[in-house]
């Protein structure tokens, strides 16, 4: 089944412009419930800002996100994609190149985007293709991660998997 790419994204466009601080981008995404936004200024797209960018280039870096503008940590080479795209091209498309959105462009404005859980939630048949072209895309796991630790909740650069769990260096002697 061919399913074109404007039958499943969102027209929802939720953007902000390049000079706000990271902090307001945020709050706009938790306020409309994504873990993106568009960067634009009018109808031109300059960039996208996802919860990987501002935990990766942000926190990890222990920046204020009051301080920094999205313009110096947004992703500037988007990715798009146009409506007919069939959506296992999309999927393709996106597992190739290891996003998991895609701003939808006609006629150079946009006018949606379309996210991996959009096309899982059409053609959950593809969870199988996706998951087996992710595991050889992604990158192999050296056995320490950025994040907080799941017993003391601190930030740690260097979180090792023990007993299922992720815990930093010094929660990882005590268990």
């Amino acid at each position: 089944m061919q399913v074109p790419v404007i039958d499943v994204m969102s027209a929802k466009i939720v953007s902000v412009k390049p000079s706000v601080s990271v902090l307001e981008a945020v709050k706009k995404m938790i306020s409309a419930g994504l873990g993106n936004v568009l960067v634009m200024v009018g109808d031109e797209l300059r960039g996208i800002l996802t919860e990987k960018d501002v935990i990766a280039k942000v926190v990890a870096k222990g920046l204020d996100p009051a301080v920094v503008k999205v313009s110096k940590v947004m992703t500037s080479k988007v990715v798009t994609i146009r409506p007919s795209l069939n959506l296992q091209e999309a999927a393709r498309k996106m597992t190739g190149k290891g996003i998991r959105r895609l701003p939808v462009v006609s006629k150079g404005k946009v006018i949606g985007v379309l996210t991996m859980n959009d096309v899982l939630r059409v053609q959950p048949g593809l969870v199988d293709v996706l998951s087996e072209r992710l595991k050889y895309s992604q990158p192999k796991f050296d056995g320490s991660r950025v994040g907080v630790c799941e017993v003391c909740n601190s930030f740690s650069k260097r979180l090792i998997r023990v007993n299922g769990r992720l815990v930093c260096s010094n929660c990882k002697k005590e268990i």
